[in-house]
């Protein structure tokens, strides 16, 4: 229904309801009219209650909140279900699973097929990550936290969400030097299944990374794509608010387009859809010319094309600071609402105003808050997509001098509550707090960087022939059975050919890809329990993606192209020593470093020979990524264990986290009991020395091996001499038993044991470039590390 007709509906209504609340006195050229006082929509709760958001449909939703006593481990995630007449319905239960650290920012989407997603930023100060956590249309948990940004090298936040229209929901976020060194703060998005599964890869959103690109906010359009909207900072100390279209999965429609028009200080944006395909977006602006004035709100609409109308301030009242603004729509009527300072009397104040889709304010603006005593901070904005528009924001209470959450709701002047529904709850019973490094949460292993953007190219099947090898898992963690390598070859038709290696069996299957780029057929020789939906980069990239689905899992699967070949040979080309290094704690798996050895060809195939620390082999041949990326799978114990990660090569060494799975109840004298690691692999390029040089380049030819764990109370030292001729003798002269390899690195040796005398077995790899070697050795029950390194300077 729209506002002219609402307005006349309701003109006779309106001297009945004047006296209702404060905020129809400014309000009464609208069509939406408050329920009477504001109300503490979850109550007085012990501590502080801040940063709400709330998602709506007509039978009520969920509220979210930071809560600093919600999980005894600095700030957490509280949320709330809400009936069909917007009040809570249940005790808040705790969103976020792992407690490390401040849970912070967080955010809900109701999914279009039901159940809920939150996400929220998590970890420590300044080392935080984007998390996420689903519950089901039945109100459980799907699992446990799910680890939605990447790297984990660089810190993340400023997370938003949107559910989109095929059930799935994208996520964007802000993430600092991840684009490049010091590109600081840029935007990243990434698609989630209702599972909690990622779809497709990571994108950047923002083109340009000069400076800081953050504070996205996100919205789903009519045609079942999504808008992502932030701030850009530029170079000559303005900022500006920027946007990008995207499809729903996450392919970019349009390149990055400014939304403001004026030369000003930009911050905060908020975007919402609109019914007739387009979007309307408001921000926080401050003139950079007029010195007497300082924030106000502006808001601008775009209609389904992309044509931008006419910028215009919402704010009437232009002393002190208007900021934090939040939009939503309920059709072609649009409610925004922002903080206001002084403007009630008594510090910030909660405002609003109504917009058509135009724009165009109607009515003056009106205060939402009923209580004026103390601060009113931080508004959000919700609409049920009917009829109703829902406002919340966090008050300051003097006793017990906390902040609460204050509630508003709009609705038409005809809205008639009736016998609450109750659709929308927590899970039925609370869970134990996780902390990292327990051993109870699933590894989570990042995906590269994915280049799928934009609309399919005239020559894209030109480009994009050739061989592919990747990965595939799941992104909410990765379990045995459910991973594995993925190797794939198509032709300039778009024919093709791939394999997907699941522990120790192989399944074949061929196809041909549409004009987009897509293909999905169940996969021959799974019992049609396993389907393949792949995407092809037809835009001159060099990757296939998509997604494996199984009726108990889905995994998300991505491999990069090979580009060398004899006319562009592979610059990585050599041999490379690597060090897998012991589980963190040790009884969480071997306690020595396992050890392999890596070649590189000029065609760029990797051959990876490796011996593990628990007694272990495996073996893998595949191909290198222009980027240097190799997708590492190996299924050790005969096909029942796995090995599974990304690891970069370069010029200097290897490095990258891989997952290390052993199940229990494998006949062995080491771990029968199993194990799942998550350790960071590292590596040296190596190259055999010149004659009359050391194989490892010490300060001088004094070191020592250093035996650590395998039934030794504290680490135990044996002194050496490393000649030019590369023996290795003892302190006292004697020759030691120690062989290094000159072609790959690989060294072994004995050395009596400190206590009984027998000889200690060991077998390590030099890592060259650090000037140092590490690996395990073995006893009748015991397991332990080795390193050999430089003896320490005077």
């Amino acid at each position: 229904m729209s506002l002219s007709l609402l307005i006349r509906k309701v003109a006779g209504a309106w001297v009945a309801l004047a006296c209702v609340a404060p905020a129809l006195t400014l309000a009464q050229s609208t069509a939406y009219f408050t329920n009477g006082s504001e109300y503490a929509i979850v109550g007085a709760l012990p501590g502080d209650q801040t940063f709400a958001q709330a998602s709506l449909a007509a039978q009520g939703g969920f509220l979210v909140w930071e809560d600093n006593g919600a999980d005894g481990k600095g700030l957490g995630i509280l949320g709330v279900g809400l009936d069909s007449n917007l009040q809570a319905v249940q005790s808040p239960f705790r969103v976020n699973q792992v407690t490390e650290g401040d849970q912070e920012k967080p955010r809900v989407a109701l999914l279009a097929y039901g159940g809920a997603a939150f996400v929220w930023q998590g970890g420590k100060q300044g080392l935080q990550h984007i998390y996420a956590r689903f519950l089901t249309a039945s109100n459980t948990w799907q699992g446990g936290d799910v680890l939605v940004s990447t790297p984990t090298n660089r810190f993340q936040r400023q997370p938003a969400i949107t559910a989109l229209r095929d059930g799935n929901a994208a996520v964007v976020w802000a993430s600092y030097n991840q684009a490049a060194t010091n590109s600081l703060f840029d935007v990243y998005g990434q698609i989630l299944s209702p599972a909690g599964a990622k779809v497709g890869a990571q994108f950047r959103v923002n083109q340009a990374i000069a400076l800081n690109q953050r504070n996205p906010a996100i919205a789903t359009l009519q045609d079942g794509g999504f808008v992502v909207v932030w701030v850009s900072e530029g170079t000559t100390n303005e900022t500006s608010i920027l946007a990008r279209r995207y499809t729903s999965y996450g392919a970019a429609i349009t390149g990055e387009f400014q939304i403001n028009t004026a030369t000003n200080l930009c911050a905060e944006p908020a975007v919402t859809a609109l019914a007739d395909g387009g979007f309307l977006v408001a921000w926080s602006q401050r003139s950079v010319l007029d010195v007497t004035n300082t924030w106000d709100i502006v808001a601008r609409a775009f209609d389904q094309d992309g044509v931008g109308g006419v910028e215009r301030t919402v704010n009437t009242r232009l002393r002190g600071r208007q900021i934090s603004p939040q939009v939503a729509a309920i059709g072609s009527d649009v409610l925004a609402v922002w903080a206001s300072e002084w403007q009630d009397g008594s510090d910030y104040g909660i405002y609003g105003r109504y917009l058509r889709s135009d724009g165009l304010p109607v009515g003056g603006e009106f205060r939402v808050n009923t209580t004026t005593i103390g601060t009113q901070i931080q508004p959000a904005l919700a609409a049920d997509g009917v009829n109703r528009f829902l406002a919340v924001w966090s008050s300051y209470r003097p006793l017990p001098f906390a902040m609460d959450l204050g509630a508003q709701m709009y609705a038409p002047a005809d809205y008639l509550p009736v016998a609450a529904v109750t659709n929308y709850v927590g899970p039925a019973t609370g869970e134990e707090p996780v902390a990292p490094g327990s051993g109870s949460e699933i590894p989570i292993l990042a995906f590269p960087e994915s280049d799928f953007t934009g609309d399919p190219w005239v020559n894209g099947y030109d480009l994009a022939q050739g061989y592919y090898y990747g990965l595939f898992y799941e992104t909410n963690g990765v379990t045995l059975g459910r991973a594995g390598s993925f190797a794939f070859v198509v032709n300039r038709r778009g024919v093709f050919s791939a394999r997907i290696t699941l522990g120790a069996q192989s399944y074949p299957f061929s196809g041909q890809f549409d004009a987009a780029g897509r293909f999905t057929k169940v996969v021959p020789g799974t019992g049609g329990k396993l389907m393949a939906d792949l995407r092809l980069n037809l835009t001159g990239g060099n990757q296939v993606g998509g997604v494996l689905t199984h009726p108990a899992w889905s995994a998300q699967l991505l491999a990069n192209k090979v580009v060398y070949s004899v006319y562009n040979p592979c610059k990585l080309e050599g041999t490379y020593g690597m060090v897998i290094p012991p589980a963190d704690p040790p009884g969480a798996g071997p306690a020595g470093a396992s050890i392999g050895v890596v070649k590189v060809s000029n065609l760029g195939t990797v051959l990876w020979v490796a011996n593990l620390a628990d007694g272990g082999k495996v073996s893998q041949s595949t191909r290198l990524s222009e980027d240097g990326i190799w997708p590492l799978h190996a299924a050790p114990y005969s096909g029942r264990g796995l090995n599974l990660g990304w690891i970069e090569i370069s010029n200097d060494g290897l490095s990258g986290d891989m997952v290390w799975m052993r199940p229990a109840r494998i006949p062995s004298r080491y771990y029968s009991s199993g194990f799942t690691n998550q350790v960071e692999v590292l590596g040296s390029a190596y190259a055999r020395p010149a004659p009359g040089q050391r194989v490892l380049n010490w300060p001088s030819a004094m070191g020592q091996l250093v035996f650590k764990n395998g039934g030794f109370s504290a680490p135990w030292s044996k002194g050496l001499f490393l000649d030019a001729n590369h023996r290795v003798f003892g302190l006292d002269g004697r020759a030691v038993n120690v062989t290094i390899s000159l072609l790959s690195g690989f060294i072994s040796g004995t050395v009596p044991h400190p206590v009984t005398g027998k000889p200690l077995s060991f077998q390590g790899m030099l890592l060259q470039n650090r000037g140092t070697g590490a690996g395990f050795f073995t006893t009748g029950t015991d397991v332990g590390e080795v390193e050999l390194k430089p003896a320490a300077q005077p």
